[in-house]
């Protein structure tokens, strides 16, 4: 009789012991997966908050400078005050890199291994796989909008994908985000922001 407890004893303790490593495995998995949402959410707002930034810069000053090409926005503006009139900055935390004045902008909102431009697109039907010809927005006549542009050197969708999927519609290249490759080897996200005519 005393063999029969010690068994069905063990044996309940091994039901046990795998229910509750069944149990840590689908809590892991929770969890990894609510981290990584909030991450996820957390990036989303802070591209959110670079276009508010500039959003305020241009109210604060009546115009935007864009570079000469009229194809992006000079983001040493965010931060620092180069004359502007009504500028009341810094709007937000970041820096342009000092090897390409005014077109590179860090932030800690920027995934790793992504540079960020602020481009002037057209609103235009476009693919990010597209000439910059065909999506820059250089002339006073067309209609455009602020974009953050995230480039990264490899040919990887699937943040795109993860943002479009939780913040967006879902299809790619509609809606305010869109992104695609360019020439197999560099992958584009565009964050539309606001619309902007070019100067």
């Amino acid at each position: 009789m005393n063999n029969k407890k010690g068994a069905m004893f063990g044996l309940d303790a091994r039901i046990a012991l795998a229910i509750f490593g069944a149990l840590s495995v689908i809590s892991g998995a929770a969890l990894y997966s609510a981290i990584q949402e909030s991450k996820l959410t957390s990036m989303y707002t802070g591209m959110m908050e670079i276009i508010k930034a500039y959003e305020a810069l241009y109210l604060d000053t009546g115009a935007l400078q864009t570079t000469s090409d009229k194809a992006m926005f000079k983001v040493d503006d965010l931060v620092t005050d180069n004359g502007i009139t009504g500028w009341s900055g810094p709007y937000i935390e970041g820096e342009a890199v000092a090897s390409s004045p005014n077109i590179f902008f860090e932030t800690p909102v920027v995934p790793k291994d992504y540079d960020l431009r602020i481009r002037n697109v057209n609103t235009l039907s476009w693919q990010p796989s597209d000439t910059w010809g065909a999506i820059s927005c250089t002339s006073a006549t067309q209609n455009c909008v602020l974009a953050l542009q995230f480039k990264t050197d490899e040919a990887d969708e699937s943040l795109a994908k993860l943002l479009d999927d939780r913040f967006d519609d879902g299809v790619k290249n509609t809606g305010q985000i869109r992104y695609g490759i360019l020439s197999g080897v560099a992958s584009y996200i565009y964050i539309l922001g606001f619309a902007y005519n070019a100067q």
